[in-house]
């Protein structure tokens, strides 16, 4: 559907009557951290955009100001997968000013998501006054910012399908939407867009070939290496394999966080936690979670330095 500024055309569209229900989802986290505000938004190259938030008054401004025909996308908000930028005024002036002055919503954060048709933005932002915060909290909790929009997607799913059923379509073809295009026709030409634990090395793939029913003395006999060089090659092809989920709670594991911290920071249960360590133990054959963490610490420390 097209949305004009006349404020009838929004009252009825999911855009304006799931702010309660997004509200519910993400204010616990936001009140944790001093933070008030979220917004979501995925902005498509075919000029139509889906955007939810928390704020039902700023949302309803946002229409009835056009805001929306006046987006841009910087194209390094897309030169990387993921892209995490701090609000800063001269991207948007007169949004952000009109935000801060009238609604009271400042010193932001946005973490920008790069796909192949759109790119999809994960907006936190607090008050005017609370300018602390992008040192105090933002720069050094990426990776729960990022769980935060992870869980908001898995808990928002019905609404963002809703939305997406009912894109909102630009009244003209704006700038945002034509560079957006043009920049990802770039991107997606240039290069898969493939997480980079997900890469195997030709080795690896050799290896994975000949696994059926080889034992590691056997492939390394074939691919002339020794068999605890195979062991690593085929552990870090198992590495490729794992789950998002099992990859985060890796990833607080070897951080030094217990079980219960990692089940209340993924806003999980404990069971779920150990569960998915107990599956990573037969796969990658450890007797335990210290055990775990030594084999694959160097496989995250490795994407970590990329």
């Amino acid at each position: 559907m097209t949305l004009s500024n006349n404020i009838k055309s929004i009252i009825n569209h999911p855009a304006l009557t799931s702010c309660e229900d997004i509200t519910q989802i993400m204010l616990p986290y936001l009140k944790r951290h001093g933070m008030t505000v979220f917004n979501y938004y995925r902005i498509y190259s075919n000029s139509t955009l889906v955007r939810l938030s928390t704020d039902s008054e700023w949302t309803k401004h946002y229409f009835k100001m056009n805001y929306m025909n006046n987006l841009t996308v910087p194209p390094s908000y897309i030169a990387k997968p993921k892209n995490y930028y701090i609000w800063m005024e001269e991207d948007c002036p007169l949004m952000l000013k009109d935000a801060a002055l009238n609604f009271n919503t400042s010193n932001g954060i946005s973490i920008a998501v790069r796909h192949k048709d759109s790119i999809e933005y994960f907006c936190f932002a607090t008050t005017l006054k609370n300018k602390t915060i992008i040192n105090d909290f933002y720069i050094n909790n990426l990776d729960l910012l990022n769980t935060y929009s992870l869980h908001f997607k898995d808990q928002a799913q019905s609404i963002i399908k809703l939305c997406d059923k009912n894109r909102i379509i630009f009244s003209n073809a704006s700038l945002a939407a034509q560079t957006l295009s043009n920049d990802l026709e770039f991107f997606n030409s240039k290069q898969a867009i493939t997480p980079a634990h997900k890469k195997l090395t030709k080795l690896q793939r050799d290896c994975g070939n000949l696994l059926s029913g080889l034992s590691h003395k056997d492939i390394a006999a074939k691919v002339n290496l020794s068999p605890s060089t195979i062991e690593t090659h085929l552990d870090n092809m198992k590495f490729n394999k794992i789950t998002k989920r099992q990859f985060q709670i890796l990833n607080l594991l070897i951080q030094g966080l217990r079980v219960k911290l990692i089940a209340s920071r993924m806003e999980i249960s404990p069971r779920t936690v150990e569960d998915h360590i107990n599956k990573l133990r037969v796969k990658f054959n450890a007797k335990n979670a210290i055990e775990l963490v030594a084999k694959l610490a160097p496989y995250l420390l490795k994407i970590k330095s990329k």
